[in-house]
């Protein structure tokens, strides 16, 4: 392979991964989330975090964790498929790069563990470690996808995982309110790159 064959391929690559980027990651999909993000404490209010009033016991302390992870979880997932089903309304998505997708198949093992962690920590009575340990988990998914995407969302990467450890040693002090501070930053962290991304978007256009 000569220099110039090398070239076409670097840019052949390169095109894959640029167009590939608007379909992984939607500008308007990040700022839906991060709003998304700010209402589960009025959900969570309103229906007395899933309980609607009544008492489970002894088995609330699992119940609690359980239900609201899962809720809140797969209110993020059915928003992240409706703006993977569409691109626009009426118009469907053209789909990834093949390659793209292999690369991206890490999102099972990381559905998976986060599933296990939110059973599993809140049969051992650790609910308190649960969302901490979604943001490491979360840092480290960013910073995989930003070195394949947007290297910005590297930084976000970062941010995250300081973030679930500066979570996980808050944890020892009774700071009232203490989710709610690291609820509104990760609500902040996507609607802030969902703005960057839709400028990168409307750049490249």
């Amino acid at each position: 392979m000569n220099a110039q064959e090398a070239a076409e391929k670097i840019d052949e690559m390169n095109t894959i991964i640029q167009s590939s980027n608007k379909i992984l990651f939607s500008g308007k999909l990040m700022v839906s989330l991060g709003v998304l993000i700010f209402t589960f404490p009025l959900i969570g209010y309103y229906t007395q975090w899933l309980t609607f009033g009544h008492d489970f016991g002894p088995l609330e302390g699992i119940y609690l964790p359980v239900a609201n992870a899962f809720f809140f979880w797969g209110l993020s997932l059915a928003v992240s498929f409706f703006f993977n089903r569409f691109k626009e309304v009426g118009i469907a998505r053209e789909p990834a790069h093949p390659l793209i997708r292999k690369a991206f198949s890490i999102l099972g093992p990381v559905c998976f563990s986060i599933a296990g962690i939110i059973i599993v920590f809140s049969l051992a009575g650790l609910w308190k470690y649960i969302y901490p340990m979604i943001f490491i988990i979360l840092g480290l998914l960013f910073s995989i996808y930003g070195k394949f995407t947007v290297p910005a969302m590297v930084y976000i990467a970062w941010s995250y995982v300081f973030a679930g450890l500066l979570f996980i040693y808050l944890r020892k002090y009774d700071i009232p309110l203490l989710d709610l501070y690291f609820m509104a930053y990760h609500g902040l962290s996507y609607v802030a790159m969902g703005f960057f991304l839709m400028k990168k978007e409307k750049a490249g256009a």
